[in-house]
């Protein structure tokens, strides 16, 4: 398992944010283009499967997309990619949401027997000041894993847990995964903005948990993944 940290260099929006999108060609790979055009310089090549996260901008050619994503040799690799060779995680199956008790949120899909829950809690950052790292103020990372969810503050709340069910099947998503992970959302109601949206691909059965966490400069977007019932990695992209 591993945790990937991409920067995106522009403004998300409230209506659009869940942007992410998985490699999809049968030639096992897809090329990344410098400009959104066939002609355009090859920057990359990125593997079929692998997971990108798509800017949210008006391109003259609505084919092309502009993607971001980490390299094997983890160097943070933009361009565009042909939208017939991308694959919305949003596009597959929904797990819906059931209700949110005690800073729980319970999600369900009784046809696939899925069960998500997500839970958040205070956190004490006074007690445990001495496992933050700052420089010029600002403090930067926690546990030496960069501090998601403040702008350089420190944070009052993290994640408790992530948990998954599947047909009976109990997993969860390891806490050192989860301890940088400041000022996660959670939502109330059924019809709230959708900060939190899980898909779930049946034929490959891998579950995509996406959530939207914290607001203004300390805002990012985390993406969970479950693969045939087990905890596989998690990915963050920080859009500012």
């Amino acid at each position: 398992m591993k945790n990937i940290y991409i920067v995106i260099i522009f403004l998300v929006t409230q209506s659009n944010y869940a942007q992410f999108a998985r490699v999809n060609d049968a030639d096992g790979f897809v090329n990344v283009r410098k400009e959104s055009n066939l002609k355009s310089e090859i920057i990359d090549k990125i593997l079929t499967n692998e997971i990108v996260y798509l800017a949210d901008e008006n391109e003259r050619d609505a084919n092309w997309k502009y993607a971001f994503y980490e390299s094997k040799s983890m160097k943070e690799i933009s361009g565009y990619i042909h939208s017939s060779r991308l694959k919305m995680l949003s596009d597959f199956s929904e797990i819906d949401f059931v209700k949110t008790e005690n800073n729980t949120a319970f999600f369900k899909n009784d046809k696939e027997k899925i069960e998500v829950e997500i839970a958040i809690q205070s956190f004490n950052s006074t007690k445990n000041i001495s496992k933050f790292s700052k420089k010029d103020g600002f403090y930067f990372a926690y546990k030496n894993k960069p501090t998601l969810g403040t702008d350089g503050g420190l944070p009052n709340s993290s994640y408790k847990f992530v948990k998954l069910k599947v047909k009976g099947k109990e997993t969860e998503v390891p806490q050192e995964s989860l301890e940088n992970l400041f000022q996660p959302t959670i939502i109330e109601k059924a019809n709230d903005f959708k900060y939190i949206e899980i898909n779930y691909d049946k034929s490959n059965d891998i579950l995509y948990i996406s959530s939207l966490n914290s607001d203004g400069a300390g805002s990012y977007v985390v993406l969970f993944v479950f693969e045939k019932g087990n905890f596989k990695e998690i990915k963050t992209v920080i859009p500012y």
